[in-house]
């Protein structure tokens, strides 16, 4: 562990006015002289400086006093890979609340890297990554984190294991310590070298029991935007001799196990095709890499990349051919259990069921269903509400029904014990109860719970749009184009949103006797939208208009 200075210092922006960090300067190491073991002892004589993690995001709580949370970082290069060293001192370490993709709403750290530098917009291009570490246990590393996909940013799980990326976490009586090795590869260089130009922020996410999220960043980061634009990163310079470069280890010590060999340029290739939407290509290497790696984590990544490609063509069957092929490699010995359950499951179900493998789908839910605890209500209402809507076109199957009137009497039960727990918990508890509300057109209330959300993050643009929907439901469309005005002003939107609500927006505007004005709004974010749900608002807009 760095030695932490109490000093209680927090700053806190209300906007950017600069970049706030000074220029970093990250030394060479000569290889292997870092084990990534969650032990910091190796960096004591680092010639890189010690770097405070200071700046408090205004969307979240702020630490409560000195004790709460501090965090420092260093970082270090050989000519293969970038080093990270962050040292976390936390009165209260809270691993193990949430599945992949959710683990920002526990204790975690978070790196963000820019490969090149060469994006005035700050939108993320195909060598810009933000790569997660938190705990499902307190012990072992979880890593996920999100990246450019085609044209929009989405987080792959198992993707940075495949690339080789290396984690291993130890807890302390201070608090928790994370250590990470990065190939060159996963920002798309071959090697680094005093000439190499990237783009980096460091952030610590602390989560205690009142469940109030605090973010501190290295750089000012106020909208909490790094993992979808890069203008809060600042240029790192490598300095020192470029060390000669020696065969990656294949083991981590302390028990964690490398998923795939570092500099694997076949997975790198083929996830570089994927960030840049090559997808003819991206299938190739990844067919290949299903066929030919002996790594399990490195197949279920590949498996899981063409399944998601199928789903967003509606490809069921390829889609349905692939999500059993990752299911085959028991993804939840990765920390996946309860994503498996409620995402991975609920896509193989749909997929097994509209290519006329009815029992086969509904088996799916019901063993995922029996593996759910009363914590994971995300996966609860996913599984519940999948099985509620496919049951109505199936012969009655006793356990089905069993789980379904269960789901409807509990789920409610669920959420308001989580908004009982306060924080982003309760937050979650809302915009699950009311999307349930909503799906049984009771918008009213629906209403009621999304509003009641927005107390916990003002900046976030999900309940703004699911209130105008539901607005927009009961006919009240000049309320509902105010709601959807609003969460599209906000900062923290990606492809989802515009998707969501820009068709709303212009429907609304359409029954309001206004369709020049639609397709005016059509037309300004147009190129925000995925292209087949754009296509569909325009003919969608036609028809109405007629």
């Amino acid at each position: 562990m760095f030695s932490l200075i109490k000093c209680a210092l927090w700053v806190t922006l209300v906007s950017v006015v600069s970049t706030g960090a000074s220029s970093y300067e990250v030394w060479f190491v000569e290889p292997d002289a870092i084990t990534i073991d969650g032990s910091l002892d190796d960096w004591i004589d680092s010639s890189s400086e010690e770097q405070s993690i200071i700046f408090s995001s205004p969307r979240f709580a702020l630490p409560n006093g000195e004790d709460d949370i501090e965090a420092v970082f260093r970082a270090a290069a050989d000519r293969e890979h970038l080093f990270f060293a962050i040292s976390v001192s936390d009165d209260e370490i809270m691993f193990g609340l949430e599945a992949f993709s959710k683990t920002w709403r526990q204790d975690c750290v978070e790196v963000y890297l820019d490969g090149d530098l060469q994006n005035d917009t700050g939108e993320y291009d195909t060598n810009d990554r933000q790569i997660r570490v938190s705990s499902l246990d307190g012990n072992s590393a979880q890593l996920e984190g999100a990246c450019r996909v085609g044209e929009h940013i989405a987080k792959l799980p198992l993707l940075w294991d495949a690339l080789g990326v290396q984690a291993a976490l130890r807890q302390h009586a201070d608090g928790y310590d994370v250590e990470l090795r990065i190939p060159a590869a996963v920002i798309d260089h071959r090697g680094l070298s005093n000439s190499s130009r990237i783009g980096v922020n460091v952030r610590v996410i602390d989560v205690d029991r009142d469940r109030a999220l605090k973010v501190l960043s290295w750089n000012p980061d106020p909208n909490s935007t790094s993992w979808m634009d890069t203008r809060s990163l600042s240029e790192v310079r490598l300095v020192g001799s470029e060390a000669v470069p020696k065969a990656a280890s294949s083991r981590l010590e302390g028990g964690d196990i490398v998923i795939s060999p570092a500099g694997d340029r076949s997975v790198a290739e083929a996830a570089l095709h994927v960030a840049q939407g090559e997808w003819e290509r991206a299938v190739r290497a990844l067919d290949k890499i299903l066929r030919d790696s002996k790594v399990p984590a490195v197949r279920a990544f590949a498996a899981y990349t063409l399944a998601n490609y199928a789903l967003e063509r509606d490809m069921t069957r390829e889609a349905a051919k692939y999500l059993e092929e990752f299911m085959d490699e028991d993804p939840a010995r990765f920390g996946l259990r309860d994503w498996v359950d409620g995402t991975a499951s609920v896509q193989l179900a749909r997929s097994f069921w509209n290519v006329g493998r009815k029992n086969e789908a509904l088996e799916v839910l019901l063993s995922a269903a029996s593996r759910i605890d009363a914590q994971s209500i995300g996966a609860y209402y996913s599984i519940g509400s999948t099985m509620r809507g496919l049951r109505r076109f199936h012969p009655p199957k006793k356990k089905v029904d069993e789980f379904v009137n269960e789901f409807m009497s509990e789920f409610p039960a669920r959420c308001n014990q989580a908004i009982a727990e306060g924080g982003k918990r309760a937050y979650v508890g809302r915009i699950l109860l009311g999307w349930h509300l909503e799906n049984l057109g009771k918008y009213e209330e629906a209403i009621e719970h999304y509003r009641a959300s927005m107390e916990y993050d003002d900046e976030d643009p999900d309940p703004h749009i699911y209130v105008g929907r539901c607005l927009f439901a009961l006919g009240r469309n000049g309320e509902a184009i105010t709601s959807l005005n609003t969460g599209l002003s906000l900062k923290a939107l990606v492809r989802e949103h515009f998707d969501l609500a820009v068709p709303l927006l212009v429907r609304a505007h359409v029954s309001n006797g206004m369709p020049t004005r639609g397709a005016e709004i059509l037309s300004e974010f147009s190129s925000k939208m995925s292209p087949e749900v754009h296509a569909g608002t325009i003919s969608a807009l036609r028809t109405e208009s007629d």
